[in-house]
């Protein structure tokens, strides 16, 4: 089985199979579904397409065969092994936590998971592989995933539409605003959301197909293809029906977009250390005005210092929160832009100490902003595209 070594491979079989997925509904070759796999999985159901497209492309297959068990609930250990296959199924981490057995079926995804940042336990000690996961929790891992494989997570709204938007975890807000502003998970019901509430498999259908069709074109890649994956079951015993998917040679073609852009830089370091991330802007259409928002892991990074960037030092006043936390906004303001004023290079430059506990392991930094909140010289609305960052700790 041919691995997926790093995310322009992953990207690329990401297109194959969400292309794949899409000339099959066209076509209407649903296979599966055509010859009665799925009993429980009828036409009229509202998650029927997310079925075909999920099972076809090998993302979750049955309980039973020929049962899907559509209002059954998932696991976290289920949704963590379906992320940890499409990135590849990378082995060699730790897990730390005493619920999760070594010859458990998702013992590497969730040591994956654990290592970069994607997935937190309820405590150090205790994951909950077997729990239903939760709507939020559903959000805010796959946002984690998102961030983890620098997909542009910039895009978000507010929930107050919502009637229970305050029941929704501090921890989930700016996972589930980006969630729903992308439209990958959206509201139980016409004015609710329902945070706290288990994700069923065909929510999980849902919401993995539109994530997939969200993300198959991303700027990394062309859609040009010429195989498609083949999909074989993995086996486990879980009932998640996460598989292995398998791929020949898919050719793909690097970007040469010229978008305007916000870069958040990388960096390898140690427990202990102090380390300058520089968030920067290519492309600058005449930023006049902006808000950004920063968000890490307080548990493990601790922002000392934020410094205006020569790009927009001497041009645009900043303005940042007297208390340095994850989530807090840094503000551009200006009167006036002349040709001149417009720069390429750093609008911002981060001080992060890591914590001297820090584990090995990725610590995602990112920053975003809502409508409205980037304007030009001439007070219209910009969108720019956001490539996230964030520190390595190799100990």
């Amino acid at each position: 089985m041919t691995k997926i070594k790093n995310i322009s491979t992953f990207v690329a079989l990401l297109t194959v199979v969400c292309t794949f997925g899409l000339l099959c509904t066209t076509l209407h070759c649903n296979v599966a579904l055509a010859e009665g796999r799925f009993s429980d999985v009828v036409t009229s159901d509202w998650y029927y397409d997310d079925v075909v497209y999920v099972n076809e492309n090998g993302l979750m297959n049955g309980t039973d065969s020929d049962l899907f068990a559509p209002e059954n609930s998932t696991t976290r250990a289920m949704i963590v092994t379906i992320l940890w296959r499409l990135d590849g199924e990378q082995k060699g981490g730790i897990s730390t936590f005493s619920d999760v057995n070594q010859s458990a079926y998702y013992y590497d995804a969730v040591a994956w998971a654990s290592s970069n940042q994607i997935v937190s336990g309820y405590s150090e000690n205790l994951f909950g592989s077997d729990d239903p996961i939760k709507r939020e929790q559903l959000a805010t891992i796959m946002y984690r995933y998102a961030q983890y494989k620098n997909y542009d997570c910039s895009k978000t709204i507010s929930l107050n539409g919502y009637a229970d938007f305050e029941r929704i975890s501090s921890y989930a807000v700016s996972a589930f605003e980006w969630a729903n502003a992308e439209g990958i998970i959206t509201g139980s019901s016409q004015d609710t959301i329902l945070p706290d509430g288990e994700a069923l498999r065909c929510q999980v259908a849902a919401i993995l197909r539109r994530f997939c069709e969200k993300y198959k074109n991303s700027s990394e890649v062309t859609e040009t293809v010429n195989t498609v994956a083949a999909i074989n079951n993995s086996g486990s015993s879980g009932g998640g029906g996460a598989v292995r998917p398998q791929a020949t040679a898919v050719p793909t073609q690097l970007s040469t977009d010229k978008t305007a852009k916000i870069t958040v830089g990388k960096a390898e370091a140690k427990a202990g250390d102090n380390v300058d991330i520089e968030v920067k802007i290519d492309n600058n259409p005449g930023v006049l005005g902006m808000a950004l928002a920063v968000e890490y892991d307080m548990d493990n990074l601790t922002l000392e210092n934020a410094i205006n960037g020569e790009a927009f030092s001497n041009v645009l006043d900043f303005t940042s929160s007297k208390t340095l936390i994850s989530g807090t906004r840094f503000l551009w303001d200006g009167i006036e832009l002349n040709p001149q004023d417009i720069k390429n290079g750093t609008i911002l430059t981060l001080r992060f100490h890591i914590s001297d506990t820090a584990k090995e392991g990725k610590y995602p930094i990112t920053v975003a902003y809502r409508a409205g909140d980037i304007v030009d010289n001439n007070l219209s609305n910009i969108d720019l595209n956001i490539e996230n960052g964030g520190i390595t700790v190799k100990n």
